[in-house]
């Protein structure tokens, strides 16, 4: 019977043991879903992006050329988290293209797309609605510090509770073509890091696609216009004018310019004219450029006056030495393979007195830029 006694109370010793063990595996040291929550598993957000951009060959590298800010719910999640420090982190679950070897201060982390010379940055807010910038990847230290345990609920904070920034940026000066989808671009997660435990909250990928297309035109390399033969009589002046001619440049094969957006709001592409006068220049916001006194026999007094024709048939006098916006004289289509003329008119202007007869040449550089 003793013998007896001694096993029963052996068992009961090691069932309590059991017990205990079962009851200490059950308590979490860091964050977890609280009994309350709407939802107990990671949130599975998409970021939607689409639309289409143009980017211009001379835009500078570091440029934004498509920016969205995504705001989306809780969806009711809520955490229950022990007493402790826990830092809020992001980190990524897939890169298709690695890292880009392009980075700044504002993106110090840039991926790159399936199109060379196109990158992604991607950054979200906080939980709490505040101000704090979260990288991804990234980490707030001490993000969330509690003295005792504590519920964290999403939907009791600002509309704002959980932002996410995504940036496409030129990364080279040359860029490819084509469409960016879901399968090309990153996916990550957060989570709170705190108490030797890292709970993953949130798990995050990008839907839609964006089209990129080059900006660049072909475009005539040698334009013409002769003004024929003028006598001095023909001047009344400084400021009067002799001769005229016009010609056309013309900008063909151009692709369809659907600007950029930033945060929603569309910007155009912009593409300019510069012109340079070769021996210099009478008066550069006037467009009157100094002739070519290569061989001695030059005239003086006069100069080339030009103008670009506007949509409306009037002319506008030119400017040399600094970017010209072509929008003011040519409506820019999103259609393919458009085409498009710049109306050019030269004349012959006295800018002195005396004029002496002579050789009146100038040669004019114009070079245009694609943004």
């Amino acid at each position: 019977m003793k013998t007896i006694i001694a096993s029963r109370v052996a068992v009961s010793l090691i069932l309590c043991a059991g017990l205990y063990a079962q009851s200490a595996l059950a308590v979490t040291p860091g964050c977890d879903w609280d009994s309350t929550s709407a939802i107990f598993s990671p949130l599975d957000t998409r970021l939607t992006i689409g639309g289409s951009v143009t980017v211009g060959e001379d835009l500078p590298v570091g440029s934004v050329i498509y920016s969205q800010r995504i705001q989306t719910s809780g969806n009711g999640a809520k955490l229950f988290c022990q007493a402790g420090i826990y830092d809020l982190v992001s980190s990524f679950t897939s890169t298709p293209y690695g890292q880009s070897s392009y980075s700044d201060p504002t993106f110090p982390f840039v991926f790159n797309t399936n199109i060379p010379g196109i990158g992604v940055a991607l950054w979200q807010g906080t939980p709490d609605g505040g101000s704090a910038r979260l990288l991804i990847p990234g980490s707030l230290t001490g993000y969330l510090s509690n003295s005792s345990s504590s519920v964290f609920s999403f939907t009791s904070q600002s509309d704002a509770s959980v932002s996410f920034n995504i940036e496409f940026i030129k990364t080279a000066s040359s860029v490819g073509s084509g469409t960016i989808s879901r399968s090309d671009l990153p996916s990550f997660e957060t989570s709170l890091n705190g108490n030797g435990e890292n709970f993953v909250y949130q798990k995050t990928s990008i839907s839609g696609s964006l089209t990129v297309i080059p900006a660049t035109c072909n475009v005539g390399s040698n334009y013409y216009l002769p003004l024929g033969e003028h006598y001095p009589d023909e001047f009344n002046g400084v400021g009067s004018t002799a001769g005229s001619a016009e010609t056309q440049i013309v900008l063909s094969g151009c692709p369809a310019f659907y600007g950029r957006t930033s945060y929603s709001v569309f910007k155009p592409n912009v593409i300019s004219i510069k012109l340079t006068p070769r021996n210099g220049f009478e008066n550069a916001e006037q467009g009157i450029s100094k002739l070519n006194v290569a061989g001695g026999d030059a005239a003086e007094g006069v100069g080339v006056q030009l103008s670009f024709k506007q949509e409306n048939g009037n002319y506008q006098l030119a400017k040399f030495n600094q970017d010209i916006d072509l929008a003011d004289y040519i409506t820019f289509l999103e259609d393919r393979g458009s085409d498009y003329n710049l109306g050019v008119k030269a004349t012959y202007i006295q800018t002195a007195t005396p004029i002496r007869a002579g050789k009146a040449d100038a040669q004019i550089e114009f070079m245009i830029t694609y943004q």
